[in-house]
């Protein structure tokens, strides 16, 4: 895995864990501890499975990466004396991430491997916005537009009578 700024730019500074999905929870399976200067880390030996890549440790003056989930899909010549990778994607949900324009994983059948880049990016991160209380402030809006034209309505109807 590559360790790069918005622009791909290598970029220094970061450590990572990796977790494994076992019986629903996710717990620890690897941590690497990146070097001074270092930007590339590879996890090896990694099985067929569900995994969340954490960034622990974030270069200076950068925000944390958010946390990517992904399942890894591997199948093998099983009727070979010599089985040998025959499929490997890689997905998150039922969408798979390591096959067209906008991939985020590039698979190497031959070598057995799946490679990304991690991204940091610099600035402030402001916190999402929305949710529930949206929903409420635009029915709480609603309502009030509707109650108006309905006494707008009762109004015109007793000057009329």
């Amino acid at each position: 895995m590559n360790k790069t700024d918005k622009s791909g730019a290598a970029l220094a500074g970061a450590n990572f864990e990796l977790q494994i999905e076992r019986n629903g929870q996710y717990e620890t399976y690897r941590t690497n501890d990146l070097q001074d200067g270092q930007t590339k880390f590879t996890f090896t030996g990694l099985d067929a499975g569900k995994y969340k890549l954490i960034e622990t440790k974030v270069p200076n003056g950068y925000n944390k990466a958010d946390d990517v989930e992904f399942e890894i899909v591997a199948a093998m010549d099983e009727n070979s004396d010599d089985p040998k990778l025959t499929n490997l994607v890689v997905k998150q949900g039922d969408k798979v991430i390591s096959d067209g324009d906008d991939a985020l994983f590039t698979i190497s059948i031959d070598a057995g491997t799946a490679t990304t880049s991690v991204v940091n990016h610099t600035g402030i991160r402001l916190p999402s916005t929305g949710g529930m209380g949206t929903y409420a402030i635009y029915g709480g809006g609603g309502a009030l537009i509707a109650g108006g034209i309905i006494l707008t309505i009762m109004k015109k109807r007793k000057e009329n009578s």
